[in-house]
């Protein structure tokens, strides 16, 4: 049994919602799997294909008189490892157009910002401008330590 159904089960609480809920989160995992491990998802699924073909092979020659029944299971296991491996690219896109998404924002809102913290220090630069002119002796003297 799934371990999101025993959790649900366990508590008492078994609700689509947050059956659903605990399905978005594995799906979320999945897809940030399929990322972090792009080339291990890879070797899977050509490992599949591999195995998959090697039994069609064997399974031809031996039992020649099922031929068709046998090739045609074939195409199907080869369709659902087609579609799986498909899920997993999109799910793998869609993690990463997100993370694009997020990152794109926080490059606009650090521009932002620094657009911000640039003109306040215009404005600070401004003031000790002022302060310089006006001769104040504090500001002077600070002026004549740093030269030394």
């Amino acid at each position: 049994m799934p371990a999101f159904l025993c959790a649900v089960m366990n508590k008492g609480d078994v609700s689509c919602k947050n059956m659903l809920g605990r399905l978005i989160k594995c799906t979320e995992a999945l897809k940030r799997f399929s990322y972090e491990h792009n080339n291990t998802i890879d070797g899977i699924f050509l490992i599949a294909y591999s195995i998959e073909q090697t039994l069609l092979v064997i399974l031809t020659f031996t039992y020649q008189q099922h031929m068709g029944l046998i090739i045609s299971l074939f195409v199907i296991i080869a369709f659902l490892t087609f579609g799986m491996q498909k899920l997993m690219i999109e799910g793998k896109n869609k993690y990463l157009e997100r993370q694009v998404l997020k990152l794109t924002n926080d490059k606009v809102r650090l521009k932002a910002y620094m657009e911000k913290v640039r003109k306040d220090n215009m404005k600070l630069n401004i003031l000790i401008e002022k302060l310089k002119t006006k001769g104040l002796n504090k500001v002077k003297s600070y002026d004549k330590m740093e030269e030394a």
